[in-house]
C-alpha cells in the first residue's frame, strides 16, 4: 500500500498489477519517495505525466551499492 499511497498523493494512478510488481521490491518509504520524485522529474523533463515506465527506469538505480 505504500507505493499506491505515495503515487496517488501526487495525483497519479497506476494499475493494480503495477503496484503489485513494485511491492515485490524491498524498498523503504524514503527510497520509494525518492524513486517517485526522480520519476516525476524525468516525466517533467519529457513533458509527460508520471507513468510506470518512468518508475521502472529509476528503480534499478536504487539498488546501486557503492561499498560492500
Amino acid at each position: 500500500h505504500i507505493w499506491k499511497n505515495l503515487v496517488e498523493a501526487q495525483g497519479i494512478t497506476l494499475n493494480d498489477e503495477t503496484y503489485h510488481t513494485l511491492a515485490c521490491h524491498s524498498l523503504n518509504g524514503r527510497q520509494i519517495k525518492n524513486v517517485i520524485r526522480m520519476g516525476m522529474l524525468m516525466a517533467a523533463y519529457e513533458r509527460r505525466e508520471l507513468t510506470e515506465k518512468h518508475i521502472y527506469k529509476i528503480l534499478p538505480l536504487t539498488s546501486v551499492k557503492l561499498f560492500d
